[in-house]
């Protein structure tokens, strides 16, 4: 038999025997690979489909980081662009640039024109209205007004009106003001980092460059000094360099002349600015890319599956071009080309869903007034390259076990029907299952129940055991699919009589294909189901936490932003409503602190450069101003009264010898006792402070306070409230009625008294624990959200599972409507199929990431998790909803199979 183009027949006289090192041209077998893609568009597009959605998330992680780069470059750039040096007071000057200093700055000759900022021009801008105006995350800022010839940095267009002239007149730029329905002449408030303004809007400008919601106010020049500076400090001095001096020349002759100060380039600025953008930003790229590598996880059973059937399928194909003389190396290779042009097909389009993702997720960003910068989508060589790279290598590495089993069919084997997939035994591989299943739940319930190592170890044991549990689950889940199978058709068969038997016998004929094609809803409940479990656990617990912990009676919050704390004139008048005992104020400060003697494991040098940056982790801790036994308390008695939280010492921070005071939890670990020194490391300096406080560990209270008196020391600076607790007068639980009026009518003079602050909400005890849960609640759902990609992948791969078996079952469909069966009873019994897969599937994920989410959280019971919650209503609704995804999932492989001719398909043709 002649053999075809670039192959060579082991029997053919013209050409002899084959010589072994004589190898066949691949050509032929990329090209029937090729046309056999063409040939079955239907299916490779099912599968390009779980590609592309995998490799979108990957491309749009990279394309959002890019894109987030490429918009602050521009802001950066556009800031920078005339700023020659900047000129700041560094660690030795904490308090800032001397206004002695900048007039001498101001005089030099090597200097061309100088502009002050703030040491804090962080701002709430209120409209006309009282409420104030979102500005996201782009932030609200005072700057002080200088004419076109005085300022260094890019000068703005003033599109209406005037400059400020004169104390009480500002200008705002045209987005804020259309934001907050402002017009030239209205009176607006500015709430500051510790007092509150009514200046009047006297103009409009608009600047070089701007970012979604952000807000500029410009005072007039000695009115901002007397506000945004403490009366002899500014914040840093931008520089502009004298005609035919460099930047470079003037910052060195500026660090020898004032060597304790931080002076730096433009240019140098803008540099390390963009890195530490780009480190700040690298979370979210490594948030996104996780759930598209997740998604990418399930698409790969899919795709595995996929070629399996197709391998399966073509059998007779493969057989014939055995025959012809095509080896086993060809055959693999034609099935490997496939998934190839598959991968990369999937890849690209991936890449242009990516960009849509980005688009969408700067049209929400926007919509919620989250300040994001107009800079179009970027695009870098990564956010191309790894897609394309991952999107092939995981196609080419899921085809590989189908591909490798066509190169080893043989000829006479192959050239019968049947599908060789089923027929394969299952003992093996349902024994390694059990040993990966039985491993990984042994490590799994070793590290939630040995509470005697730590906390890192027992979670790396259980992550461990996850890993196991799922590759076992893989394995076994094929002999699993029978029995259980059995069950389901069953339950969801039986009421249908023939059509239900016929539909479960289809479902447990090959139990390896059905496996795998649960095996990845599996995987998504799984995952969906765990977090579930965890997020519901920590919500029930914070709330009693909350209850039995919070002794205070009211909740102060500020907009939780670093650089713009509840301001200090709030909390004095909070402090003077009628009713209220006593107010307890809390500060994020960038200190470290540790055990005298351990080392803290940072120096002053260290903290200073961590806080300083953007990215990164940031050294953080507390401190507090008041008694915390009066807002916290150590639970509830048996009567249900607060326990006082108190172990032993102080807990009086506003004392005037108070030290640091720490969790019973923290003295414990860390042997310490009242008396015992700890080292406290700020930016500016490292101090040895004692002991005198030690309260009972709670959710509500950081395991270690700082005296605010210390802050100014070790931060260069005051604390920057974030938080205030409120205890009101007298005991309000000794009758509820009479309890509850005073409450009302405190809470009314401190909402009054707050309100023209704008930032500051005024919170119950039950109120602040909702707000608390509904953060957790959030990021919940957010993980959901993306999380439901694999769900969308899951059901993709039942669709595509169910239209390649009504392909393999031609001939059986149309006997089936020979001998009477009506296309409805075919819809029905395609839909029962897909039903008792998906249930599988929801099912047998369910549990495992019920187990899984209990094992982890018993690691955490120690960090706060109280009590175990089973989300029973959530498991209901997804079990629910991936039964209904089930008969959705065949609605269209059940129509076309009811359309299966039935004298043709028993023709075979």
């Amino acid at each position: 038999m002649p053999s075809p183009e670039g192959t060579v027949s082991a029997t053919d006289p013209a050409r002899g025997p084959r010589s072994a090192s004589r190898r066949p041209s691949a050509r032929p077998i990329v090209r029937v690979a090729r046309r056999s893609m063409a040939a079955h568009k239907l299916r490779m597009a099912m599968t390009v489909l779980a590609v592309v959605l995998g490799t979108a998330f990957v491309s749009g992680a990279f394309m959002f980081s890019a894109t987030l780069n490429k918009a602050f470059d521009e802001i950066l750039d556009a800031g920078s662009e005339n700023v020659d040096v900047m000129f700041s007071g560094g660690r030795e000057n904490a308090a800032g640039v001397p206004y002695g200093v900048v007039d001498e700055l101001r005089a030099r000759d090597d200097v061309g024109l100088a502009n002050i900022t703030g040491t804090n021009p962080n701002i709430v801008v209120g409209g006309p209205d009282g409420k104030a105006i979102p500005s996201g995350g782009a932030g609200a800022y005072a700057f002080p007004y200088y004419a076109e010839d005085e300022v260094v940095d890019a000068s703005f267009e003033i599109l209406e009106g005037r400059a400020p002239g004169a104390a009480g007149e500002v200008m705002m730029n045209t987005s804020a003001m259309e934001a907050g329905g402002v017009s030239v002449g209205d009176e607006i408030t500015v709430v500051t980092a510790s007092e509150r303004m009514h200046p009047t809007v006297v103009g409009v400008f608009e600047p070089p460059t701007a970012v979604g919601g952000w807000i500029g106010v410009i005072f007039e020049r000695a009115e901002f000094m007397g506000a945004f500076t403490d009366g002899e400090h500014v914040g840093s001095v931008d520089m502009r360099t004298a005609a035919g001096v460099t930047p470079d020349e003037l910052a060195d002759a500026l660090r020898a002349d004032y060597p304790g100060y931080e002076i730096t380039t433009g240019a140098d600025f803008a540099e390390q600015s963009r890195e530490d953008i780009a480190d700040a930003l690298s979370f979210l790229t490594y948030f996104l890319l996780a759930f598209g590598l997740i998604a990418l996880l399930v698409g790969t059973f899919i795709i595995s599956n996929t070629f399996a059937m197709i391998v399966a399928q073509r059998t007779r194909e493969f057989g014939l071009l055995r025959a012809l003389g095509a080896s086993r190396s060809q055959l693999t290779t034609a099935v490997l080309a496939e998934a190839a042009i598959i991968g990369l097909v999937g890849s690209l389009l991936g890449i242009v869903v990516g960009a849509g993702l980005v688009k969408l997720l700067q049209a929400g960003m926007e919509a919620m007034s989250f300040g994001f910068p107009d800079a179009g989508v970027g695009v870098d060589a990564r956010s191309i390259l790894i897609p394309v790279a991952v999107g092939v290598i995981v196609t080419m590495v899921s085809s590989w076990t189908p591909a490798n089993r066509a190169g080893r069919v043989a000829p006479i084997e192959a050239m019968r029907s049947g599908d060789l997939s089923s027929s394969a035994p299952l003992t093996k591989r349902i024994v390694t299952g059990a040993v990966f299943l039985l491993a990984g739940a042994a490590a799994a319930l070793a590290g939630a129940l040995v509470e005697d190592w730590s906390t890192n170890t027992r979670a790396t044991l259980v992550g461990l055991g996850v890993v196991l549990v799922i590759v076992g689950t893989w394995l076994f889940a094929a002999g699993l699919m029978v029995p259980v199978g059995g069950i389901l058709a069953k339950v969801f068969g039986g009421p249908f009589g023939a059509v239900g038997k016929l539909a479960g016998t289809n479902t447990r004929r090959n139990p390896r294909r059905s496996a795998a094609t649960a095996f990845a809803l599996t995987l998504a409940l799984a995952l969906i189901s765990s977090v579930g479990f965890l997020a519901a656990t920590m919500r029930g617990s914070l709330a009693e936490t909350v209850a039995s912990d919070l002794r205070a009676d009211f909740v102060l919050t500020g907009p939780q932003i670093a650089t713009m704390p509840i301001p200090r004139d709030a909390l004095d008048d909070a402090a003077g409503v009628d009713g209220v005992r006593a107010v307890g104020s809390s500060a994020r400060i960038p200190v470290v602190v540790a055990p005298a003697g351990d080392g803290a494991g940072a120096t002053p040098e260290d903290v200073y450069a961590l806080n300083e940056s953007s990215g990164g982790a940031q050294p953080a801790g507390l401190s507090f101003d008041g008694d915390l036994a009066r807002f916290v308390a150590g639970g509830r008695g048996e009567d249900d009264e607060y326990l006082d939280a108190t172990v032993a010492g102080s807990l009086d921070l506003a004392a005037p010898d108070s030290g640091v005071i720490v969790s019973d939890a923290m003295a414990d670990e860390q042997g310490l006792e009242l008396g015992d020194d700890m080292t406290v490391v700020g930016p500016f300096r490292e101090m040895n402070v004692p002991v005198t406080g030690i309260f009972r560990s709670t959710q509500v209270a950081a395991p270690v306070f700082v005296p605010d008196r210390l802050v100014p020391d070790l931060t260069g600076s005051g604390p920057m409230y974030f938080m205030a607790y409120v205890a009101v007068e007298g005991d309000v639980t000794a009758n509820p009625v009479t309890a509850a009026r005073e409450l009302d009518r405190v809470r009314a003079g401190l909402e009054d008294a707050v309100s023209e602050y704008l930032i500051v909400s005024v919170a119950d005890r039950d109120e602040f624990g909702q707000q608390s849960v509904a953060q957790i609640e959030q990021l919940q759902n957010i993980i959901y959200a993306l999380l439901g990609l694999a769900i969308v992948i899951a059901v993709l791969g039942i669709i595509n599972t169910l239209a390649l078996s009504i392909i393999e079952r031609r001939q059986e469909i149309g006997m089936l409507r020979a001998v009477g069966m009506h296309r409805r009873q075919i819809r029905r019994m395609i839909r029962l199929e897909s039903l008792q897969i998906a249930v599988y599937g929801a099912l047998s994920g369910t549990v495992i990431g019920l187990g899984l989410g209990w094992c982890f959280v018993k690691v955490m019971s120690g960090d706060g998790l109280l009590e175990v919650v089973v989300p029973w209503g959530s498991i209901g609704v997804m079990l629910v909803a991936s039964a209904i995804v089930g008969v959705l999932a065949a609605a269209w492989p059940a129509h076309r199979a009811s359309k299966t001719p039935p004298l043709a398909a028993i023709a075979g043709d």
